[in-house]
């Protein structure tokens, strides 16, 4: 049996269990109407979240909050390129960074929108999607217009898609230069039909979406950048190394520390086994008989654990004890 479910499987169970949900759903608001109120009061108050098996989550909170801080840097980059580019007032906002995959960059919304591919390198590419009438508005100032951004339903011109490749490829230069890349991603293609945009990745290549609120004058607007993970490991591991970082700091530390710590060294001379009967009937000048052969080591123990055998003695009239080694359980 194979360890990994196929598309299939997954969409078969994801049914299954909303049909389980509204099946659920069904019989609490029957009960409530039979007098079950309290099942379904308890049912609600159950605190639980659906795993999305076609999104799984990789990044953990703290690396999505590095991400935010260097996406964030990349907006006030954005928000000047674009008020000296159109001379008007600009307003970027950062709204989300979350975790998708790479088919779900084609899933239309119904909201015309142009879509930029990007090469990180040979094996890596991402994609840059903004509304048409954002880039309609920025086209509309710069040929001297009031920047109205209305929508033509046509396909660009020449003279337009290697405008839009221009400010894209600025845009991208900024965002290189945010989330540490080693050098900016080249601009592939630029169209406003998803159908003739090539796929360069698996459906489940896993990206990281930066979602930014853009507003030029009176129109608004979304602009999104799909970054695959694995262009972004110097930016998240990150986090990973300055754990390790301060954990071997920690462990440098330690030797010191431990050094001066007081521990607890026993000697045991021997033990021996008493019923309660003879331990509640002993009196002082009674001889107990240990276990303990006279001629094999004593145990010492440092923190109440066994480490060292030793031989007892004699040093400037006090009892001490010699080392002979570890200490190996006899049988």
């Amino acid at each position: 049996m194979s360890a990994n479910l196929s598309q299939q499987e997954i969409d078969a169970l994801i049914s299954s269990l909303g049909q389980q949900e509204m099946a659920s759903a069904t019989t609490a608001t029957a009960g409530d109407l039979g007098g079950g109120r309290h099942r379904k009061t308890f049912r609600s108050s159950r605190g639980y979240r659906l795993y999305d098996f076609r999104r799984p989550e990789k990044l953990s909170k703290e690396q999505i909050r590095l991400l935010r801080t260097n996406f964030g840097r990349f907006t006030r980059s954005l928000t000047n390129y674009l008020t000296g580019l159109t001379r008007t007032s600009i307003d970027t906002t950062l709204v989300e960074v979350d975790q998708t995959n790479y088919g779900e960059i084609f899933k239309s919304h119904g909201i015309p929108t142009l879509l930029c591919t990007f090469a990180i390198d040979e094996e890596r590419h991402g994609m840059l999607k903004v509304n048409l009438n954002q880039l309609y508005a920025a086209l509309d100032r710069l040929m001297g217009g009031p920047g109205s951004g209305s929508i033509v339903s046509r396909p660009l011109t020449e003279f337009e898609r290697g405008l839009m490749g221009e400010i894209c490829q600025k845009i991208l230069n900024f965002y290189a230069e945010a989330v540490d890349l080693p050098e900016p991603p080249g601009v592939e293609l630029i169209d406003t039909d998803e159908r003739v945009i090539p796929r360069t990745l698996a459906p489940d290549e896993f990206m990281v979406r930066a979602l930014y609120d853009l507003r030029l004058g009176a129109t608004s607007g979304h602009l999104s950048i799909y970054t695959p993970l694995s262009a972004l490991t110097k930016l998240v591991g990150g986090v990973n190394r300055a754990k390790r970082t301060e954990a071997e700091h920690r462990h440098r530390e330690l030797p010191p520390n431990l050094a001066t710590l007081p521990l607890p060294v026993t000697v045991e001379l021997g033990t021996a086994k008493m019923s309660a009967a003879e331990l509640t009937n002993l009196i002082p000048g009674d001889v107990i008989s240990l276990q303990q052969d006279q001629s094999k080591p004593l145990r010492i123990r440092v923190g109440g654990v066994p480490r060292f055998a030793g031989r007892p003695g004699m040093v400037a009239r006090k009892m001490a004890v010699i080392i002979e080694g570890p200490w190996r359980e006899r049988t």
